[in-house]
């Protein structure tokens, strides 16, 4: 099934909101990725293998975790695993007189300006430095199956992290009944003018102009229209609530698997948060 189909059949359609639900998407893959990489066992099946021939670096701006870093030691040669330094510590690993120099076969890395270097300097094509890193693929479009670098057995939570935005989504658009006014705010109005007779805080008024003139009728009429008008909102007003509620309880649920999801793979352990009251059916 497709990401959109997955996402779907937790929080109903959204078609209208494909845009976002991609961008949760992608924020679920980075989170997923980052949780499951803190297990070295598993981080591994996660990486990007990228190759350094020159000295700039490989920028880290996508990478949200460093598994190995290799360099090799002459052409031909063999690669030897890098220890991580500190930036302060690179100007000693580059000095030749200082005993923290690196060399080939104990080479370093450190991060400067957001960008992963290795010392010794020097690498080549013929003498190159090796990345394993974790760096999540873009989602563009809710019809994938898949997704590249990420076992399929992961899929699920990017499912159910932005299954989980777009409730939290849904739950924030719910407002008063459309087009509602607040109705405790009265203000002047006249009959004799189109857009007062459609204003609901202005019929109040017009009321008390009729029973001022002593137009009974007209009165009635008008306290019926606002009776009608009252009950309707008071309906739509229970819709919306039934709604959230459904909304609401769907997240909480749907939290629960996501932490439950998590701890299969994660060596930290999860707890859930909060328990709203059950909705009653639908889901």
């Amino acid at each position: 099934m497709s990401l959109q189909t997955e996402i779907e059949a937790i929080t109903g359609s959204i078609s209208d909101i494909t845009a976002e639900t991609v961008l949760y998407a992608n924020e679920g893959n980075k989170f997923v990725q980052r949780v499951v990489s803190k297990n070295s066992a598993l981080a591994e099946r996660l990486t990007l293998e990228t190759e350094l021939t020159d000295d700039t670096g490989l920028p880290l701006d996508d990478v949200i975790n460093l598994v190995s870093v290799t360099r090799l030691d002459s052409n031909g040669g063999r690669y030897r695993s890098c220890n991580r330094i500190s930036y302060e510590a690179s100007n000693d690993a580059l000095d030749s007189n200082s005993i923290y120099f690196a060399t080939v076969t104990d080479p370093k890395y450190y991060l400067e300006e957001n960008r992963l270097k290795i010392v010794p300097t020097g690498l080549s094509a013929t003498i190159k430095g090796v990345v394993k890193h974790i760096t999540p693929v873009t989602i563009t479009a809710l019809s994938i199956a898949s997704i590249s670098r990420l076992p399929q057995e992961y899929f699920r939570g990017v499912v159910l992290y932005a299954a989980l935005q777009v409730l939290h989504k849904r739950m924030n658009e719910i407002d008063k009944p459309t087009a509602n006014k607040n109705l405790t705010t009265l203000t002047a109005g006249l009959v004799s003018t189109p857009a007062d007779r459609i204003d609901q805080n202005k019929w109040f008024d017009i009321v008390g102009d009729y029973i001022e003139n002593e137009d009974v009728e007209l009165a009635s009429a008008y306290l019926s229209k606002i009776n009608t008008y009252l009950s309707n909102y008071q309906t739509e007003l229970q819709a919306d609530i039934g709604q959230y509620q459904w909304y609401e309880s769907q997240y909480f649920k749907v939290s629960r698997q996501f932490v439950e999801f998590l701890n299969m793979f994660s060596s930290v352990n999860m707890q859930p948060t909060g328990a709203p009251n059950e909705a009653a059916g639908n889901d």
